[in-house]
């Protein structure tokens, strides 16, 4: 494995596992006591209560904080569980790990991902201002991340997290997974064979156009969240051919049509930014 970046050496937790309960884990802290000249170790138990998500190389699992017990603190997190083995060690997982280090926060996201909710949760349709809502947040994500050099390459509707949502809370929403994300390299991006999910990458990635933007792919994306997965094809090659009718039978207005034809230009270089 390559070097790791500092950001994630600074990242890193001292771990064991209990023999009596090899699915807890245990976190050793070192940390320097106020007006002492000594540091101070202190522990943190979390037990794993179940798994919520999983992928071809991956298992996402829930886990409570088990020993102490504060309320200063967040009480569950969520932990991915990589499985290395001879179909995954051709994947980088370094820059996962930095990308990880840099964006995540120290808040658990209970409520699942998007496409779960509105698949099997949520009773109706997203309204537009609702789709505004959470759209403008993926974006402002995506600004965060492509400003320092980073594209996620795998933004989906499943990589959407909600932590809080109507009608007891406001839409809130955070990106997930940086499995396959990069960061641009001196202006040009590291390659791999993994490039995202069927359905949701851009003309470029499939060979169709040149990629003149690393980050565009990632705008594409936002917009296939709004079901056009399976209807592009034709479009590339003539932009007349534009798959409005799912749109418009679910009452979509011009102007947000305007907007996910605007995400989905074919040439890379036409399309907004994030910003």
């Amino acid at each position: 494995m390559p070097r790791l970046p500092d950001l994630v050496r600074d990242s890193q937790l001292d771990a064991s596992f209990p023999h009596d309960r090899p699915d807890d884990t245990v976190h050793t802290y070192h940390e320097r006591a106020p007006r002492l000249r000594r540091r101070l170790t202190r522990t943190e138990q979390w037990t794993r209560l179940r798994r919520i998500g999983h992928g071809g190389f991956a298992r996402v699992y829930l886990e409570e904080c088990t020993r102490p017990r504060t309320t200063d603190k967040p009480r569950f997190r969520a932990v991915k569980k990589i499985n290395i083995d001879k179909w995954s060690a051709h994947i980088d997982y370094t820059r996962e790990l930095e990308a990880i280090s840099k964006f995540s926060q120290p808040k658990y996201l209970e409520l699942g991902d998007l496409h779960n909710y509105l698949s099997h949760q949520r009773q109706k349709p997203l309204s537009e201002h609702e789709a505004q809502d959470v759209i403008y947040q993926i974006l402002y994500g995506l600004q965060e991340m492509h400003e320092n050099e980073f594209i996620h390459r795998d933004l989906k509707l499943n990589n959407i997290l909600i932590q809080a949502c109507p009608p007891e809370n406001p839409w809130s929403v955070k990106i997930a997974d940086f499995g396959i994300s990069k960061r641009i390299d001196e202006g040009r991006v590291i390659t791999t064979a993994v490039k995202g999910t069927p359905g949701y990458k851009a003309p470029e990635l499939h060979g169709f156009l040149k990629s003149e933007s690393p980050y565009a792919a990632d705008i594409w994306a936002v917009g296939e969240g709004f079901g056009l997965a399976g209807s592009i094809a034709e479009y590339v090659h003539d932009v007349e051919k534009f798959p409005r009718g799912p749109l418009q039978d679910s009452r979509a207005s011009n102007i947000t049509i305007d907007f996910i034809l605007a995400l989905m230009r074919p040439i890379p270089s036409d399309r907004l930014t994030a910003k």
